[in-house]
């Protein structure tokens, strides 16, 4: 039996960098994942705001990793031919997601993490209530049993030790198929001379893009909230490559999907002696999926509270409790509000959305890949209102969507500072009463509603 100050599984994005940060503080930390080195990472590239890099103390990406090409797209409401407008990415650029997590990985074994590929997490080690640590299976089929003062689920949405806690420490076992969205995305060769990307947005209650920006590659991709009777992303993206006569298939990357969470995230992240960070913590923009961002920070702010507990000798609840409270207001605050408006757009008619996106009241540059919700002025709402004089019973429900999404953030501005059990209920309800007042998906089937 092996024995560690911090146990963490999945090698992602957070859980490297929780591993690096740990470990350059001192810590012993193994981490494991079950796929093999090479596996690690998507096989494509994803648009990263580069000013976190500085923020978590990552340094930047250079070519080959950080790639070459302009992010410029426009971006059409559903069913519509003329676009909004061309999206604004000042200050993001595109990152191999293969090259990312090799760098990443490499970081923490040069800190001192011990590194166990083709290792999966199976369940945690519960002792006394408190989680002591976790049984693995190394690639010969044999069980492992890791034990650490606290390990971390960064094993993505799948939460493999998550799914095996109780929820009453204010996480799910499992994320619900509506908090979801299910995905596809192919590269292909891409020899035109006349080259133009394109987002639909909205459409299905979801996004479709091909992204023509990197020189020799045309990006296709599909993915929808997973309700029932939603198309299959592998089929949209099939119809947009034969819908593209210039683009011929040769497919050079991707050519699978992988689910997202797109919702706030859980209430709370801790339990005695245990961690959740990244993808396994809901820790996702709502609108757009994105999360290479938000699981850096927060593996960031994890890292520290793990450490001053331990230095402190603590593990419990109340010692991790300032991840939650930190990462709430420094980003969740965020992502509930773009949440809620998530959840208010599904539930309205499609044309309320066309309206929306057509006449740039609502626009996905305000939130795409940011994870900041936009914050507006009383007057710049109104001139926003006056761009729908035309469709007065859409103001009402607007206004009242945008009223509860900001209710939203400022619930969670309000999260307990200190670990409070009764406290934490309050808020807790408060949320859960907030959420409920936004109507069912439209396009929900009725057992869904």
């Amino acid at each position: 039996m092996n024995k560690y100050d911090v146990a963490i599984a999945g090698a992602g994005v957070a859980g490297c960098h929780a591993a690096r940060n740990l470990a350059r503080m001192g810590r012993s930390v193994v981490l494991i994942d079950r796929r093999e080195t090479s596996g690690l990472g998507h096989d494509w590239w994803d648009n990263v705001n580069m000013g976190i890099y500085d923020e978590v103390g990552l340094p930047a990406p250079e070519p080959p990793e950080l790639l070459q090409g302009n992010i410029n797209f426009k971006v059409f409401p559903p069913g519509q031919k003329t676009f909004s407008f061309v999206a604004d990415t000042a200050g993001k650029m595109n990152v191999d997601r293969k090259m990312l997590a090799a760098r990443q990985l490499r970081y923490a074994v040069e800190a001192g993490v011990r590194f166990m590929e083709k290792t999966a997490a199976l369940a945690p080690v519960v002792e006394n209530d408190r989680v002591v640590g976790m049984l693995a299976r190394a690639a010969d089929g044999s069980k492992i049993d890791i034990r650490a003062s606290i390990t971390i689920d960064a094993t993505g949405i799948s939460g493999a030790l998550r799914q095996h806690s109780s929820a009453k420490y204010g996480f799910s076992k499992y994320i619900s198929r509506s908090e979801m969205f299910v995905t596809h995305r192919e590269i292909h060769k891409d020899d035109a001379r006349e080259r133009e990307s394109r987002v639909v947005f909205g459409i299905n209650n979801g996004v479709q893009w091909i992204h023509r920006e990197q020189p020799g590659m045309a990006d296709f991709f599909a993915g929808f909230i997973n309700f029932p009777g939603r198309p299959r992303p592998r089929d949209i993206v099939a119809g947009l490559l034969a819908a593209t006569p210039d683009v011929k298939p040769n497919l050079l990357r991707g050519g699978y999907g992988a689910p997202i969470p797109v919702r706030r995230g859980f209430d709370s992240f801790v339990a005695d002696g245990f961690v959740l960070c990244g993808d396994s913590a809901c820790q996702c923009n709502p609108i757009d999926g994105s999360g290479v961002g938000s699981s850096l920070r927060a593996a960031t702010i994890a890292a520290r509270v793990i450490h001053s507990a331990l230095e402190n000798g603590r593990t419990d609840v109340e010692a991790l409790w300032p991840y939650n409270a930190e990462y709430k207001r420094l980003q969740d605050a965020s992502f509930a509000q773009l949440h809620a408006l998530q959840m208010f757009l599904v539930s309205q008619p499609k044309k309320l959305l066309d309206i929306l996106l057509g006449r740039g009241i609502i626009k996905p540059r305000d939130f795409w890949g940011t994870g900041k919700a936009k914050q507006e002025s009383a007057l710049g709402r109104i001139i926003k209102m006056m761009k729908m004089i035309d469709n007065p019973s859409f103001i009402f429900k607007l206004v009242d969507g945008m009223s509860t999404a900001k209710k939203a953030n400022e619930l969670y501005m309000q999260f307990p500072e200190k670990h409070d059990p009764a406290e934490f209920e309050k808020w807790r309800r408060g949320v859960n009463q907030l959420f409920a007042t936004i109507p069912p998906a439209l396009d929900a089937p009725a057992e869904m509603k």
